[in-house]
């Protein structure tokens, strides 16, 4: 069951201003179960881009480390080549800048992070995020719209939305 995954432990590792607290061992665990029971486009043969930049190296090399030993096909590029992205999904480390973020979203890619900021203002899809103390998953309704990615319903239970909605 994916909530016995969220329900561990961690220490906080993020670096003084940065939200992006979640280890890379939880995130690509937690992903890929995600992907095998709620996001049946993302089940198999899923690639994944890192795109980082000078701020955001060691990030950089603990996801692709992480997510390539649960059978992601793992990549990455410099944030000025982000056109260049090959991966079903791009991957933002906490410590991305604004144009970078501008891009991925009008990229219309499912754009995964551990930054809940990025998610609540609508630069990515899904994130595994800190809260409390333990991994959370948000998601962003819009963007996952328009990253056109099939979500099993039953996510939802596991899953907090972070749009903002104007009604």
């Amino acid at each position: 069951m994916v909530m016995a995954v969220f329900v561990s432990c961690f220490g906080v590792t993020a670096a003084e201003g940065v939200t992006d607290s979640v280890p890379a061992e939880y995130q690509a665990v937690i992903f890929k179960k995600v992907c095998d029971r709620f996001l049946p486009d993302l089940k198999d043969n899923v690639s994944i881009t890192v795109v980082y930049n000078e701020n955001n190296q060691a990030q950089k090399d603990a996801v692709i480390k992480m997510f390539s030993q649960v059978n992601f096909k793992v990549d990455a590029v410099e944030a000025a080549n982000l056109d260049q992205a090959k991966g079903d999904i791009v991957y933002l480390p906490g410590n991305t800048d604004k144009a970078l973020l501008k891009a991925a979203k009008a990229s219309n890619r499912f754009v995964l992070t551990s930054n809940r900021d990025y998610v609540d203002a609508g630069y990515a899809s899904m994130g595994i995020v800190d809260q409390n103390k333990r991994p959370h998953l948000v998601a962003n309704i819009q963007h996952l719209e328009s990253s056109q990615t099939d979500v099993n319903l039953a996510l939802f239970r596991y899953i907090q939305v972070a749009d903002k909605f104007n009604l």
